[in-house]
């Protein structure tokens, strides 16, 4: 009687389906039909909607309950009996679909239902294909735009808390896969190997702890931030005597919000798994002491480079302390500095500016001491700015790549107008951000749908 049952319900789907496609063409076909063409378009995707969850239907409905008899073997092998059906409500992309399973339990073992794992049905209601549209929104565009996004095309109603739950679930797996993924084959890799590091501050929720207070100066508000430090690992050709450092190639990028050593660790081993046929390693990065103090300690082989836009940051705001903003004699001034920086003559940019102090044309107490702050951060960074050296052994000098990367993956989402973060919510779009800034998002997918069938499912995966 069951299989009977059950053939009926998928005859009375497969008819629903025939009912509504015929009706729909029969619709589309009437010489009379006064639409415009994106009327009929819009309309059209509506109704295959319909269409789609009339199919799904009849495909569960086809797969049957999944009853293997009055008794079956549970997960760990043990004897179950047949206790029943239970139903869930599966949501797709073309909407809510009813499955009806047989559950087999036994007193003090957990139950389980065989067709889930034939099927591999996510833990929760989503569909992983809904999750990940959902994802893919989620990671670009706010919840609240994400969630009214789906409901727009799709017609589907996924609360915010619902989103903000698959991004924390998915997103915290981001660490696992990197560790599990193969690095870039050798022959596909150039000959300079390049590790990048930058830091974004993230805003965080009231009941998050703040970091170390800061004594503020004059006119700061303090604001609850954690550092976001991006990091960025790819390889090039060499340098040669243009202004553009080469393109990167398999540029990978990836965040870690709460520990400043599990960031460096976790850099350090990205660009090992990629040293092999590598003639030569550098470490860009900014002025940040942390970030220098983590290169001597993790990277004491790669050659350190401070970025070669940062130190032209320095020059331009030293011109702006004596002469007109955007003026030519700025811009003259500056890029005489700048061909100094490129000749190796960091020292003789220092004495100009020292020089424009003593002699008054640095005027004001407030402007001399940001000019001392220049002249300091240059010479603290001296060592890193052998643009000569770095040129001539066709080393990039520029951390474009991991400054746009800090720019797209934190600021462009993280730091919107009243935005804020719990930690575990904001590692995880930042796991979730990287993978798609570094092209991974279809193998991290393919990943993760593998890795929860494994992990509900176990040998029953099979």
């Amino acid at each position: 009687m069951e299989t009977i049952g059950k053939s009926n319900e998928v005859d009375e789907a497969v008819l629903r389906c025939r009912t509504e496609f015929e009706g729909i063409v029969k619709h589309l076909t009437r010489p009379d039909l006064k639409r415009t063409l994106d009327e009929t378009e819009r309309e059209l995707f509506g109704d295959l909607l319909r269409v789609g969850q009339e199919l799904m239907r009849a495909h569960v409905a086809a797969q049957g309950d999944g009853h293997v008899g009055p008794t079956a073997k549970g997960p760990d092998g043990q004897e179950l009996a047949f206790h029943g059906h239970k139903r869930i409500d599966y949501r797709s992309v073309f909407g809510e679909v009813e499955i009806r399973r047989a559950y087999y339990w036994a007193p003090g073992q957990p139950g389980f239902c065989p067709l889930d794992a034939r099927l591999n049905l996510p833990e929760r209601k989503d569909s992983y294909v809904l999750i990940e549209w959902a994802l893919r929104m989620g990671v670009q565009e706010s919840y609240d735009e994400s969630c009214a996004g789906l409901r727009e095309l799709l017609g589907l109603d996924v609360p915010k808390a619902q989103l903000e739950e698959h991004v924390t679930d998915v997103g915290s797996c981001g660490r696992t896969f990197y560790d599990e993924k193969q690095a870039p084959k050798p022959k596909d890799e150039g000959p300079i190997l390049v590790a990048c590091a930058d830091g974004k501050g993230v805003p965080m929720k009231k009941s998050v702890p703040a970091e170390a207070p800061k004594r503020l100066s004059k006119g700061q508000k303090r604001q609850k931030k954690r550092m976001a430090f991006v990091g960025t690992v790819y390889t090039s050709e060499p340098r040669h005597h243009s202004e553009d450092d080469p393109r990167p190639q398999n540029k990978e990028v990836f965040a870690e919000l709460e520990k400043r050593e599990s960031f460096a660790q976790e850099l350090l081993e990205r660009a090992r798994h990629r040293e092999k046929g590598v003639r030569r390693k550098a470490f860009l990065a900014d002025g940040q002491r942390e970030l220098w103090k983590m290169q001597k300690k993790y990277f004491p082989d790669y050659t350190p480079i401070l970025d070669w836009m940062h130190a032209s940051e320095y020059l331009w705001k030293a011109a702006y302390l004596w002469l007109p903003e955007s003026s030519p004699e700025a811009h003259a001034w500056v890029e005489r500095q700048q061909r100094r920086f490129r000749r190796g003559k960091v020292k003789d940019v220092i004495r100009e500016i020292k020089r424009l102090v003593a002699d008054g044309t640095i005027r004001g107490a407030e402007r001399q001491k940001q000019a001392q702050k220049i002249i300091a951060y240059f010479h603290r960074n001296r060592k890193r700015m052998r643009y000569d050296r770095y040129r001539r052994r066709g080393l990039p000098i520029g951390s474009g790549a991991v400054e746009g990367a800090c720019r797209h993956l934190v600021k462009d989402r993280m730091e919107r107008s009243g935005m804020r973060w719990t930690i575990a919510g904001a590692q995880a779009l930042l796991f979730l951000r990287a993978i798609r800034v570094s092209g991974h998002w279809e193998a991290f997918w393919t990943w993760y749908r593998e890795s929860e069938r494994q992990r509900l499912y176990g040998r029953r995966a099979a």
